[in-house]
């Protein structure tokens, strides 16, 4: 099964939808959105370090990589956390969520008919995707040696990094949607960034 661009953020915006009642099945979040750490929010006290997630994917030896379940098609492989239940009824929108917190991944693949920059990519998340606001434009990242965008922003009320890259013929992204501490969500990213590996073109 292969979708447009469009198509598949028709199928990610209804798995987006479910986002708030899954949270509250869990009973995970707190009753108060968190600021947002793309608009200079913080949620520390006075005095506290603002522990802001780095722009960059962390590559030093001591990131713990993640060890759950393992999604791989012929754009890429990688690992999601344990205990995340993996939702792999798409091919082409792939969803993670943690069984005790409000902690969303997804993965998604779309044909593209142009051959873009990383710049229209993010046009393209701007355009498309469930942003609360314009998400800030981050540096470019390596993840497994393949130079990705990163937009970060809010999704549903919560702080979300996406990550993007043309394969092929195909446009690849992973959002994550996690509440919690910066630095918390920071070692989840890093945890399945680090095991990315790319299929050869």
């Amino acid at each position: 099964m292969r979708l447009t661009y469009a198509g598949a953020t028709v199928a990610l915006l209804l798995g987006l939808a479910l986002g708030p009642v899954l949270a509250a099945c869990r009973g995970a979040g707190s009753d108060a959105p968190s600021p947002d750490p793309g608009e200079g929010g913080s949620s520390t006290l006075a005095g506290e370090p603002t522990d802001e997630p780095t722009d960059e994917p962390t590559d030093e030896p001591g990131v713990d990589l993640a060890t759950g379940a393992r999604f791989a098609n012929e754009r890429l492989s990688l690992r999601f956390p344990d205990g995340y239940r993996v939702d792999r009824s798409s091919t082409s929108v792939v969803s993670a969520i943690a069984p005790d917190r409000a902690h969303t991944i997804y993965y998604t693949q779309a044909l593209l008919l142009t051959d873009p920059d990383l710049g229209y990519l993010m046009d393209l998340s701007e355009k498309f995707d469930t942003w609360d606001s314009r998400p800030r434009r981050l540096p470019t990242v390596t993840i497994g040696g393949v130079d990705c965008f990163h937009l970060r922003g809010r999704q549903q009320g919560t702080p979300t990094d996406a990550y993007g890259t043309q394969r092929g013929s195909d446009g690849v992204t992973l959002t994550f949607i996690l509440d919690g501490a910066p630095a918390e969500r920071q070692r989840v990213i890093d945890s399945v960034l680090g095991t990315v590996e790319w299929s050869p073109l």
